[in-house]
C-alpha cells in the first residue's frame, strides 16, 4: 500500500512539474514577444513625429430611442425588445412565477453587496469601539484552533489575558484566516476588552482590526456602484429637449495619422493598436511612433505600457518557472508527461506549420499582409467631428464616476503594501537566522472544488538550543519543498514560534508587489484626472 501511495504522490508531482512548466512557457513567451517588440520597433524603425487628422470608427452603438423606433417602423413594434418596468409588468401578468423569481434573483443580487456593507460598518464600528473604549491588558496566545469552513480550514489564536480583576479569560480570537493563524503559538499580544463582558474583546492594532471590514464595505460599495450605474443611453431629458444618449461601449476606434517620410512628403496612415477608448486617439493630438520601411502605412506604438506588459506575463512566468524547479523530481513519471506535453507541443505546430511547398516567399507574405491590412481599413467608417466630441463627452463622463474609486482603490492598495513593508521590515531587524530542515508537508482543502495546498514543515533550533517546528506561511497547489531539504529560517528570538523560511529578496516580494500595483493605478487615475481638467477647458 505506501509503494501504491507514493506512486501516487510521484504521478501528482509529476503532472503539477508538467503543469507549471507549460503555463510558465506560455507566459514567458507572450511577455517575450511584447519586450522583443518594444526594442526591436526602436532599433529597426524610423522614429516619426505623426499627428492624428482621423479615428476610424468600427462596431455600431447600442440603439438610441430614435432608431429603436426607426427599426420598430421596418420591422414591427412588437418585434423590438423593450426593457422597461412596463415591460416588465406587461410580462409578470403573462407570467407570474418568472416574475416573482425575476425579483427574487434581483433582491438576492442587491442584497448580498449590501449586506457586505452593512457587516463591514457594523464590524468595523464594533472593534474600533474596543480599540477606543475598551480596556488593554497583555495576553499570550496559548493554543491555534482550527475547523472546517464552508469551503477551506481556518485557523484561530486563543488567548490568555487577566481582566483588572485579576479574572483569567481563555477567549478564541473571532478573526481567523485559512493557511495559517494570525499569531502563532506562544506569541504576546494586546488584548482590548469590554469589562462588562471580557470574551467581547480584540487582539493586536488597528489596521489587523479594521482591515477586513474595510474591504467588505469598498467590495459591497463597488458592487452597488455597478449595479445602480446608469448607462448613458438609459434615460431621455425631454424636459431639456435632447435626445437620448447612445452606448459606445462596443464600439472600436483606430487612429488615423499623417507624417511627415523621409523625402519630405505626408504619408497617411493608421496606428497599429486599436481600443475602445477615443480620449487618447482626439484629431489634433501629437504622438510619436515607429515606422517600418516595408510597412509605411503603419505607425508602431511600443511604449511604456507595452514594456509594463511585458513583464506583467513575464515575471509570472518566470515564478511558474522556479516553482516548476522547486517542483522537479527525476523519475520515470516525470519523463513520461515531458514527452508527452512534448509530442502534444510538436502536433500543435504540425497543425499549423504548411508544408515546404506551400510557403510563401516574403514578397507575396508582406503582400497578403497588405491586403489584409486594407481590406480591415476598409471596414467602418471615419467619425466626424461631433461624433467624436459627443463619444469623448461619454467617457469623460464615466470616467468621472469612476475616478474617485480608482483612487480610492490605489490608495488602499498602497496602504495595505506599505503596512506589509513595514511589518516585514520590523521583523527582519530583529530577527535572527538559523538552519532549518523540511521535515514534511501539511496540506489542506483551499476550496469546494477540492483543491489542495501545501505548506512546508520546518524543524530548526534557536541559539538558545530549543527545537521548533513550524509550518510556512507560503504554500501552494504543490510542494515547493521535499522532505530533507535544507534551507534557513528567520525567526524573532521573542516569539520563535513566528518563523518563516528565508527567501532572500523574495522576503519582500508580497508587499512590493502590492505596492507597485498600487503605485501604478494611482499613476493612472493621476494622468487620466489632468486629462481630465484639460480636455474640460477646450
Amino acid at each position: 500500500m505506501t509503494e501504491i501511495f507514493d506512486a501516487i504522490l510521484q504521478i501528482l508531482g509529476a503532472g503539477a512539474f508538467i503543469v507549471y512548466l507549460g503555463f510558465g512557457l506560455l507566459l514567458f513567451f507572450i511577455g517575450g514577444l511584447f519586450f522583443v517588440w518594444f526594442f526591436y520597433a526602436r532599433f529597426s524603425s524610423r522614429r516619426v513625429s505623426a499627428r492624428i487628422v482621423a479615428v476610424r470608427m468600427t462596431g455600431a452603438p447600442i440603439m438610441t430611442e430614435a432608431e429603436r423606433a426607426q427599426l420598430g417602423a421596418v420591422l414591427g413594434p412588437d418585434e423590438v425588445p423593450e426593457i422597461s418596468w412596463k415591460a416588465f409588468g406587461t410580462e409578470f401578468k403573462k407570467s407570474p412565477g418568472t416574475g416573482l423569481l425575476a425579483l427574487f434573483v434581483a433582491f438576492i443580487i442587491v442584497a448580498v453587496p449590501a449586506g457586505f456593507v452593512g457587516f463591514g460598518l457594523w464590524s468595523g464600528n464594533d472593534r474600533m469601539s474596543l480599540l477606543v473604549q475598551g480596556l488593554e491588558a497583555p495576553g499570550v496566545v496559548t493554543d491555534i484552533e482550527s475547523h472546517r469552513g464552508s469551503e477551506q480550514t481556518m485557523y484561530s489564536a486563543v488567548v490568555t489575558f487577566k481582566d483588572e480583576k485579576g479574572r483569567a479569560w481563555v477567549v478564541k480570537e473571532s478573526l481567523s484566516q485559512s493557511g495559517a493563524a494570525f499569531f502563532s503559538r506562544g506569541e504576546k499580544v494586546i488584548v482590548h476588552y469590554d469589562p462588562e463582558n471580557p470574551r467581547h474583546m480584540v487582539v493586536g492594532g488597528l489596521w489587523h482590526n479594521v482591515f477586513l471590514a474595510l474591504v467588505f464595505v469598498l467590495m459591497g460599495s463597488l458592487f452597488l456602484f455597478l449595479i445602480f450605474l446608469k448607462p448613458e443611453e438609459k434615460k431621455e431629458k425631454s424636459s431639456a429637449g435632447r435626445p437620448s444618449r447612445a452606448d459606445y461601449s462596443n464600439e472600436m476606434y483606430h487612429p488615423v495619422m499623417e507624417y511627415h517620410a523621409s523625402d519630405g512628403s505626408v504619408v497617411r496612415a493608421e496606428g497599429n493598436i486599436s481600443s475602445s477608448r477615443i480620449l487618447n486617439k482626439i484629431p489634433g493630438r501629437r504622438i510619436y511612433g515607429y515606422v517600418r520601411e516595408d510597412r509605411p502605412d503603419t505607425v508602431e506604438q511600443p511604449g511604456f505600457f507595452t514594456l509594463l506588459f511585458s513583464l506583467l506575463f513575464a515575471g509570472p512566468g518566470l515564478w511558474l518557472f522556479w516553482i516548476a524547479y522547486r517542483q522537479y523530481e527525476s523519475n520515470i513519471y516525470t519523463l513520461v508527461f515531458a514527452l508527452g506535453f512534448l509530442m502534444w507541443i510538436g502536433l500543435g505546430f504540425k497543425k499549423i506549420i504548411k508544408p515546404r511547398d506551400q510557403w510563401d516567399t516574403k514578397q507575396s507574405f508582406q503582400q497578403k499582409r497588405r491586403e489584409k491590412r486594407m481590406q480591415e481599413r476598409g471596414e467602418g467608417r471615419i467619425l466626424t467631428m461631433p461624433e467624436i466630441r459627443e463619444r469623448a463627452r461619454a467617457q469623460d463622463r464615466i470616467l468621472k464616476r469612476w475616478l474617485p474609486f480608482y483612487i480610492l482603490l490605489a490608495t488602499t492598495v498602497l496602504v495595505g503594501g506599505a503596512h506589509l513593508e513595514r511589518n516585514m521590515n520590523d521583523f527582519l531587524v530583529k530577527a535572527v537566522s538559523a538552519p532549518a530542515e523540511i521535515v514534511g508537508t501539511d496540506n489542506f482543502f483551499g476550496s469546494s472544488q477540492g483543491d489542495r495546498y501545501y505548506h512546508a514543515v520546518v524543524s530548526f533550533r534557536t541559539g538558545e538550543g530549543q527545537n521548533f517546528t513550524i509550518r510556512d506561511k507560503w504554500g501552494g497547489s504543490a510542494p515547493l519543498y521535499k522532505r530533507g531539504d535544507r534551507v534557513r529560517v528567520l525567526y524573532d528570538p521573542a516569539v520563535p514560534g513566528q518563523a518563516l523560511i528565508d527567501r532572500g529578496f523574495m522576503n519582500h516580494a508580497a508587499a512590493r508587489i502590492v505596492m507597485l500595483a498600487g503605485f501604478l493605478i494611482m499613476a493612472l487615475s493621476l494622468k487620466s484626472y489632468a486629462g481630465l481638467r484639460e480636455r474640460s477647458r477646450l
